[in-house]
């Protein structure tokens, strides 16, 4: 079959195009439905970048900047300090400044959630995360009384991203990029826990529903 210059530039395009989503490495299915039984979706995984946070309480201004490069598909989102005067109040980055902030620059799909209001189970979160990650929207999350003995490092508070999943044969798993590295000590910013290490220190997140 012979294909003509205008079909070979129209190929050359789409390839360009898919390249700069946010979404940049799929597998399986992941069609689920919020209410589906649990059933193997492969993993997908968004280009969010690493920033390490540039102050101990930059956490949010850092996590933000993730998402922002990642949504807009820029190399030059907004400085921290310059995302610091939107987030934070009195040196933290607050719940209703950060939700806005998605809302009014992402997309005004971005909700929030908490931890037992209403969804109470680890299943439940895997498919909030899924479903927003589906969309190419990161899920901005906090932890909260993180340990050594449950997570990399004990923080009573942080803000961090989660950026993909993997669901193998009953097996889910949330891929983090966490702009604490001096907690975590990992170069890439990127690590993947198991779902029930991640729910059991998430007292909430911002994301995008299905």
């Amino acid at each position: 079959m012979k294909f003509s210059k205008k079909f070979f530039g129209l190929l050359l395009a789409s390839t360009i195009l898919s390249s700069a989503l946010c979404s940049v490495a799929k597998a399986e299915d992941d069609s689920r439905t919020a209410d589906s039984a649990p059933q193997t979706r492969g993993a997908l995984y968004l280009n969010v970048p690493f920033y390490e946070q540039e102050t101990g309480d930059y956490c949010g201004p850092a996590s933000v900047r993730s998402m922002y490069a990642c949504i807009k598909n820029t190399s030059n989102p907004p400085s921290q300090s310059t995302l610091a005067a939107s987030l934070m109040v009195n040196g933290s980055t607050t719940h209703a400044n950060a939700w806005n902030y998605c809302k009014n620059t992402f997309t005004s799909d971005y909700t929030e959630w908490w931890k037992n209001d209403p969804i109470t189970t680890p299943t439940a979160l895997f498919v909030l995360t899924v479903n927003s990650v589906a969309k190419t929207k990161p899920v901005l999350a906090h932890i909260k009384g993180a340990t050594t003995a449950n997570w990399k490092y004990s923080s009573p508070g942080h803000y961090l991203v989660f950026s993909g999943y993997t669901d193998v044969s009953g097996v889910s798993r949330i891929q983090i990029t966490d702009p604490w590295k001096k907690g975590h000590g990992i170069a890439s910013g990127k690590y993947e826990e198991s779902l029930e290490r991640v729910y059991a220190v998430t007292d909430r997140i911002i994301y995008v529903p299905k």
